[in-house]
């Protein structure tokens, strides 16, 4: 005697069926509870860790340059956009469609959801660990220089033979404004995961980022323009404007 299958109750929905697949804008892997809500994609990571340093060298002066970060020097900016190794031209979120950003006393926190054929290429390399870190790009507004730790660093490299001077500042306002997925990071204290659940996320929340509104599936997306670089754009035209009616009127004189 063959076993007949009964049949799916509506009821049932698919609740139980992880094999089912869900045709949402952000491609799912399976449907869970009632309506079918869509498990997501995104891209998980820390792009800024407080408490720590960023450095470089300076060639031309022979000098060792470290900056200190901390949760109190940190705005963030009213546009935010999230890019791979700082190129524009590979933009792939901003905040207000599908970046999301939290800072807490570790550091600048992001979620990235994909919507675009290069964005679910990312995520895929993130998942797979052909990218694992972060990195950033801010605007200096105010810093100031710790002698105090600067005399205890050249002391420290002075007896490993190291020559160089050495500058210690430490951020009091900086503007971030982009966020960026790379392998090359100014600072290995920085991750990316596709992993919501990471050791290196607790205590980070998402509550209220996702505001229920459809999000568009995009062929590409534009490149990144930070809103300081408008503004500084808008404020050259409007300069030249006023040199040209100014030369204008001097002709007339």
């Amino acid at each position: 005697m063959k076993y007949k299958k009964p049949p799916l109750r509506k009821s049932e929905g698919t609740r139980n069926l992880p094999f089912v697949r869900s045709n949402c804008t952000i491609a799912a892997d399976f449907v869970k509870g009632k309506g079918g809500d869509c498990l997501e994609k995104a891209i998980y990571g820390m792009a800024m860790p407080f408490n720590d340093s960023y450095w470089e060298y300076d060639h031309e002066n022979k000098t060792f340059v470290f900056d200190k970060t901390n949760r109190e020097a940190v705005v963030i900016d009213g546009l935010v956009g999230a890019t791979v190794d700082h190129d524009f031209s590979r933009t792939i979120g901003v905040t207000g469609e599908n970046l999301f950003l939290q800072a807490n006393e570790r550091g600048v926190f992001f979620k990235l959801i994909p919507d675009s054929p290069f964005g679910h290429s990312t995520y895929k390399k993130v998942k797979r660990g052909a990218l694992r870190y972060c990195s950033c790009m801010y605007f200096v507004r105010s810093a100031r220089r710790n002698y105090q730790a600067e005399d205890e660093a050249m002391m420290q490299a002075r007896s490993f033979g190291v020559q160089e001077k050495v500058i210690v500042r430490e951020y009091r306002r900086i503007i971030l404004f982009e966020i960026c997925l790379t392998n090359n990071p100014a600072n290995k204290s920085t991750f990316c995961t596709t992993d919501e659940n990471h050791p290196l996320l607790q205590g980070v929340t998402w509550e209220n980022t996702l505001d229920g509104k459809p999000r568009m599936k995009l062929e590409n997306r534009q490149p990144f323009r930070p809103l300081h670089i408008e503004k500084i754009e808008r404020e050259i035209s409007e300069i030249e404007r006023e040199l040209k009616e100014l030369e204008e009127r001097i002709e007339q004189l």
